[in-house]
């Protein structure tokens, strides 16, 4: 869930100046504190959310550049067995 007022970004890269984000397919697989997407800030900071536990995305509720709200969920991870 966000923590805060911010918009969701998916695998940040910048070249040159050009920031290309891209949504993980469903099916990714994440190691307890991995990051799964990045948040912006109003002030332009890149915040990383972590992977509380070791799963799967199995869902994306807020895509990429969407801005959402403290405490809207951005994407379901099932724990891994």
């Amino acid at each position: 869930a966000a923590p805060e007022n911010v918009q969701v970004l998916f695998e940040v890269s910048g070249d040159a100046g050009v920031t290309r984000c891209i949504e993980p397919a469903i099916g990714t697989e994440y190691k307890e504190g991995d990051t799964v997407c990045y948040l912006q800030t109003q002030y332009g900071q890149l915040v990383p959310l972590k992977a509380p536990f070791a799963g799967k995305l199995v869902d994306i509720t807020a895509f990429q550049g969407k801005k959402v709200i403290k405490g809207q969920a951005i994407a379901w991870l099932e724990r891994k067995a």
